[in-house]
């Protein structure tokens, strides 16, 4: 277990960090760049009293261990908090957003030690999910706000209100969108019985920090409800967005829906529950409840081309997903990591039990399963350069 977190410690250290490395950062390419490590987010389950967690596996020696399942406390001697979202990394730090903690840890990617903590206040409160650009990080607020953050100074230096209970976000070009969801107003009572129905994706402006409504969804795809109800996530390739928009997750009314905005024209991809995207390959889990097995397909981002699955399954049972809960991509190495929860004998998926993380390459191939804590729903991935 020592010598594990020493080897990826070292390598990161040696090496120098990225100015940002952002799953959905186009530039994440470039040449000397490499990738050292993986931290898988763990939600844990709060009804059952099962902590949220961090999960390391090194690159260097192609191992994790029992002991590095929660290795923000290892490290620090104190529990990471409740509502464990999302970690993105930028300028050699790692931030680390808290739900219902409040509040946003600044730590250092190779050993995770507390650098300082930041802890939103007034009504921009609640951190769900992050991007960056320019040295900058940008906080979705559930409280529905999203905050711009220096990485140099790890102050909130401009705050905008948006629509309700924004969720993930992408930039492009100048551009910040995002998924305001209207998560809580899931009985309808806050839209005259529409659940979700103050929910549209936001554009804000990052000059100006002011806030416009991406429009001609519902021509674009047919369908108001599937258009622009709930959406959650959101991914960029630096020109082109892809939201995922989830519905009622009532199956006879609406499904769940990608859609991508470019510029100003607004098209359906196809029906999907989870995405991440590297470069011009857009990854699609189409996982909606009633809706029959999952299927993992790549389309390209630019001609919209359904271009088959995007993993390989056969020939190892560990290279099965049973019930998948996220997948990132890593711009730099290729790999993909689909993030699943086990099943129980009766079919069902296990919410407090262990979850793994399936890792494969660029063609599909399976490479490693990574056993990790409970609730796992995202991957960040730790870069280094020479």
């Amino acid at each position: 277990m020592k010598k594990i977190f020493l080897l990826l410690a070292t390598a990161l250290m040696a090496a120098g960090f990225t100015a940002c490395s952002d799953n959905d950062d186009p530039k994440g390419g470039d040449s000397g760049e490499t990738t050292s490590g993986i931290y898988i987010i763990n939600s844990g389950n709060q009804s059952a009293n099962i902590a949220p967690s961090i999960t390391r596996y090194d690159y260097l020696s192609g191992a994790t261990s029992p002991a590095l399942q929660d290795a923000f406390q290892a490290t620090n001697g104190v529990m990471i908090g409740d509502g464990l979202q999302q970690a993105t990394i930028c300028n050699g730090k790692m931030y680390i957003a808290m739900y219902n903690s409040n509040l946003i840890w600044v730590v250092e990617p190779s050993t995770l030690k507390i650098i300082t903590r930041i802890v939103p206040d007034g009504d921009a409160k609640t951190p769900r999910f992050m991007t960056s650009k320019d040295g900058m990080i940008y906080c979705s607020m559930f409280t529905g706000y999203v905050c711009e953050i220096d990485t140099k100074t790890d102050k909130i230096t401009r705050t905008l209100k948006v629509g309700p209970n924004p969720e993930k976000m992408a930039i492009a070009g100048n551009t910040l969108y995002v998924a305001c969801s209207d998560g809580n107003n899931y009985d309808g009572a806050a839209s005259n019985g529409v659940k979700y129905g103050n929910s549209y994706i936001a554009k804000v402006d990052l000059k100006t920090f002011t806030e416009t409504k991406v429009t001609g969804l519902e021509e674009a795809v047919g369908a108001v409800q599937a258009a622009s109800l709930n959406p959650t996530e959101v991914v960029s390739n630096g020109s082109d967005v892809f939201v995922v928009s989830m519905g009622d997750y009532d199956l006879k009314k609406t499904k769940n829906t990608v859609i991508r905005i470019s510029g100003d024209k607004v098209s359906k991809v196809c029906d999907g529950s989870m995405i991440a995207i590297d470069d011009n390959d857009l990854y699609v889990i189409y996982a909606q409840y009633g809706g029959g097995d999952p299927t993992y397909r790549k389309y390209d981002a630019g001609t919209l081309e359904e271009k088959g699955s995007f993993i390989n399954q056969s020939g190892n049972t560990e290279a099965v997903v049973e019930y998948p809960g996220g997948v990132n991509a890593d711009p730099v190495s290729g790999d993909i990591v689909v993030l699943s929860y086990t099943l129980s004998e009766a079919g069902y998926a296990q919410y407090k039990e262990p979850c793994y993380a399936n890792l494969y390459s660029k063609d599909g191939s399976f490479k490693k399963r990574i056993a990790c804590g409970v609730g796992a729903i995202s991957a960040t991935f730790v870069h280094t350069t020479k």
